[in-house]
């Protein structure tokens, strides 16, 4: 029989810790498409056959207004063609200026935003002889921050009689996000075997940091840059360059600190590539000018105990839960993803002029059979067996190995490297990437908000104890038991040789101490 219950009153509040973020309230990758017309200059000759078309986006600007984005974009679209006259490759430039308005619900003048861009697809139709439609679809990635924080209840501020229960909470806050501006200028020498230079047919520039460091408010990012161009010699011919070069830079960032994690992204704001005269002059360098807009996200890996029970061994406590919610910047993975594919062109290749790969925006994950995919375009530009130039497209899937079940994660790799190599008239493709996964951005779970303490158990200071038997269910945790009989957890757990929260096999039999 358990003794009479007695009414008294007890001093007893929740502690909690604050735990301070940037909340992103907006996420988002969203594609545009524009379409236009393009005409011919008087210098160039008739469109005859287009080879091939690519194109670079630019991010020029953006305004933020309550709930709503607009981004300020810009692009260049290349069309390679062929003419009647000759074999000779010609280009039509056609620059495009458009904008994106995004409602975005919680975005204020005041968010901080990071946005980037990239080229989806592009191509073109000939209309006429100097006529061509051209189609251009865009990828665009804004992220919005606001100040947030989080009240979390860790304890209690008398724990006798008191039995807890916590839950680890891991998460990866964004501790801060920045974004800065700046002009990239290198003179790029041109190979001797190429000789002289008439123009530059398209370029690409792909960048990429190699290290950060971080200093108490700001931040040191070392970084590569690859330029990729296809250039046009005074001999009619067509070469494919690439050149690396280094470089840093520094950007301000209040909270920076060592020990943060830092994830980088640079996107165009422009790019200019010209053909510089020397001494002689001749085009022997290229001179290159790159608007570049470099986004600084810096996150913070913690875990917290959380209260998420509690229940009295001597009095009745009554508490009420709520469900706790922090928004991170989520978990990263990175795993290599790899592809073969051969292609067997109309025409019998000889060589290969120029490519590029264009990735996909969302992946097929496959949990269950422990891989992912994500699709990739390879675009190829070569010389055929009977000396004409021509283009040939694949899709490619990237598959990549997932080490743990994830049912979806946001998944983007950089510009794959790319080998491609004729055999038999053929074209053999080799692809490998990194591919980036992103999951777990939201994190949630169920804790204690208040507590009203009730009625006593048993008389002050009556400390006599003996032991209850009973069965098992199958069903119920240790944890539950003892609170049932309002014994504590861990005496319970040693009693048994059983974890707190381990739910014990049907038909075992318990060791409860009791207060007589």
């Amino acid at each position: 029989m358990r003794p009479a219950i007695t009414r008294r009153t007890i001093a007893l509040e929740l502690q909690n810790q604050l735990v301070r973020y940037e909340r992103q309230v907006a996420r988002q990758t969203v594609q545009h498409e524009e379409v236009t017309e393009g005409v011919l200059s008087d210098l160039l000759p008739d469109l005859a056959r287009i080879v091939d078309t690519s194109g670079t986006v630019f991010l020029r600007d953006w305004e933020v207004t309550q709930d709503e984005l607009l981004l300020k974009c810009a692009a260049k679209v290349t069309v390679l063609y062929l003419t009647e006259e000759d074999s000779r490759l010609y280009c039509m430039e056609m620059p495009l200026s458009f904008t994106h308005r995004m409602e975005v619900r919680g975005v204020t003048p005041g968010c901080e935003v990071l946005c980037s861009v990239r080229l989806l697809s592009a191509d073109a139709r000939i209309l006429g002889p100097r006529r061509a439609a051209i189609r251009l679809q865009a990828v665009l990635s804004p992220r919005v921050y606001v100040p947030a924080e989080e009240s979390c209840p860790v304890g209690v501020t008398d724990g006798e009689g008191v039995c807890l229960r916590y839950t680890a909470l891991p998460y990866r806050a964004v501790m801060g996000a920045a974004y800065k501006n700046f002009t990239l200028v290198e003179d790029v020498d041109i190979p001797e075997d190429f000789g002289a230079l008439q123009s530059v047919l398209r370029a690409e520039l792909r960048l990429r940091e190699t290290d950060v460091k971080l200093l108490p408010g700001r931040a040191v990012v070392k970084a590569e840059a690859e330029l990729i161009a296809l250039c046009e010699t005074v001999e009619g011919g067509s070469r494919r360059m690439q050149h690396r070069f280094g470089f840093s830079q520094m950007i301000d960032l209040a909270g920076a600190e060592e020990g943060l994690f830092p994830a980088v992204e640079f996107t165009l704001r422009s790019l200019e590539l010209d053909p510089a005269l020397d001494l002689s002059g001749d085009s022997r360098y290229l001179s290159l000018s790159a608007g570049v807009i470099l986004n600084l996200e810096l996150s913070r890996q913690e875990e917290i105990r959380v209260l998420s029970d509690l229940y009295g061994t001597r009095q009745e406590i009554r508490p009420s839960y709520r469900e706790l919610r922090l928004y991170g910047s989520g978990e990263m993975q990175s795993c290599p993803a790899s592809a073969r594919e051969r292609i067997e062109p109309a025409v019998a290749a000889v060589r290969i002029l120029d490519w590029q790969v264009q990735v996909d925006t969302e992946a097929e994950l496959l949990p269950e059979e422990g891989q992912g995919s994500l699709g990739t375009m390879v675009c190829l530009l070569y010389e055929g067996e009977d000396g004409g130039i021509y283009s040939a497209s694949r899709r490619v899937p990237l598959r990549f190995a997932l080490t743990q079940a994830i049912p979806s994660a946001a998944v983007w790799a950089d510009a794959p490297e790319l080998s491609a190599v004729i055999s038999g008239g053929g074209i053999d493709l080799r692809l490998e990437a990194t591919v980036s996964l992103k999951t777990g951005e939201e994190t949630a779970v169920t804790v204690v908000e208040s507590m009203e303490p009730g009625e006593a158990y048993a008389p002050d200071g009556y400390t006599g104890l003996s032991v209850l038997l009973r069965r098992a269910d199958g069903a119920e945790s240790l944890w539950q038991i003892a609170r049932e009989y309002h014994v504590d957890a861990d005496a319970l757990s040693q009693a048994n040789h059983l974890e707190r929260d381990s739910i014990p096999e049907s038909g075992a039999l318990l060791l409860i101490p009791m207060r007589k």
